[in-house]
């Protein structure tokens, strides 16, 4: 999985368009649809919602909210297992 997210960023990162300039309207939608795409491929990776809060500065956070600890566990241990193949 860290092969395939790490993929995932950095095709949008790599990406010409990208960056902390000014954007036309039409950049800006492109950008809301590519953060809106990574968002939905990791929530079907990990199997739980996912909120990517992504800002005009490149900078942001990914929220991955649990409703208990057996999904708290869940998550952790995708983490370590991300941790692993690194």
């Amino acid at each position: 999985m860290c092969v395939i997210l790490k993929n995932l960023f950095s095709r949008y990162l790599n990406r010409p368009d990208n960056g902390p300039k000014k954007a036309s309207a039409k950049k800006d939608s492109k950008r809301t649809a590519d953060i809106d795409h990574i968002q939905q491929q990791l929530r079907s990776m990990l199997g739980l919602p996912v909120h990517l809060n992504y800002k005009n500065d490149s900078s942001g956070d990914i929220r991955i909210p649990f409703k208990n600890d057996k999904e708290l566990n869940y998550i952790l241990d995708l983490l370590d297992e991300i941790d692993k193949t690194t």
